[in-house]
């Protein structure tokens, strides 16, 4: 029994390894070719191992931030524009169609302890008017610094006071350059608490002087080069002579030629 059992076991095995020749693509002629009736060599090709990638960081572009008009000299506002005293369209321009220097005006606040620049074109050396309304507010100031001056944060060349003329005004300052450009006003609040306030200003003719002067130094050579005679007159070359001469300081001159 066990001899059959043996003989149907070694049967099998040959037939097992026969199939296998077979199904790795060997025939009974080619058992004896090279790798036949073997397991075939099977290689692993390992996938590619995914890495991760990181998102780029974003960008930062550093915006500067603006610096508020009126915190440096550099940054100064402009105050409003009233109606001066007396100045022509061509020497102020806008004088016809501005406010008055007592009406409403453009108010704002000023930090507690703090100050606000201002600037100012002076139209050729004309006479600058200044006035702050606070509404009887204590604790405000303000300095002026002419077009001349470079050192801005020293002696200013005067500071705004009170004029009992120009009320409801607070504070009030009127000066000229010869040098003439652009003035530079710092609004100081020395209060623990922000202010309502409101800067104007103006040009106007110079009240120093002749009258002449008054109403023609602004314009200084243009205004005898757009003079024109009348036929056998000299008019226009009087008129320069007696411009130069100064002439005296009365109000009350008539502009007579000699």
């Amino acid at each position: 029994m066990k001899l059959k059992l043996f003989i149907a076991g070694f049967i099998l095995l040959a037939l097992m390894g026969l199939t296998a020749s077979y199904a790795f693509g060997c025939t009974p002629d080619e058992d004896s070719a090279p790798g036949c009736g073997k397991f075939p060599q099977i290689k692993f090709i390992p996938l590619p191992t995914a890495v991760p990638t990181k998102a780029p960081a974003p960008v930062v572009l550093a915006v500067p931030r603006p610096t508020p008009t009126g915190n440096t000299p550099e940054t100064a506002r402009t105050p409003l524009f009233v109606k001066p005293d007396y100045c022509i369209e061509l020497m102020c321009p806008g004088a016809n169609n501005s406010p008055a220097w007592n009406g409403d005006g453009e108010w704002t606040w000023i930090n507690a302890n703090s100050s606000t620049w201002y600037q100012m074109d002076d139209g050729r050396s004309l006479q600058v008017k200044i006035w702050l309304f606070a509404n009887e507010q204590g604790g405000m100031a303000f300095d002026v610094y002419a077009p001349d001056q470079h050192d801005l944060y020293g002696k200013p060349v005067g500071r705004g006071s009170l004029n009992t003329s120009y009320r409801p005004a607070d504070l009030f300052y009127s000066g000229r350059t010869a040098a003439g450009g652009i003035w530079k006003v710092r609004v100081i609040n020395n209060n623990p608490f922000p202010i309502w306030y409101s800067l104007k200003y103006t040009r106007t003719t110079p009240s120093i002087g002749n009258t002449c002067d008054q109403c023609h130094k602004a314009l200084g050579d243009l205004m005898f080069d757009q003079c024109r005679n009348a036929d056998g007159s000299s008019w226009c070359q009087d008129l320069n002579w007696f411009y130069q001469q100064g002439g005296p300081p009365s109000p009350e001159w008539d502009h007579s030629i000699p």
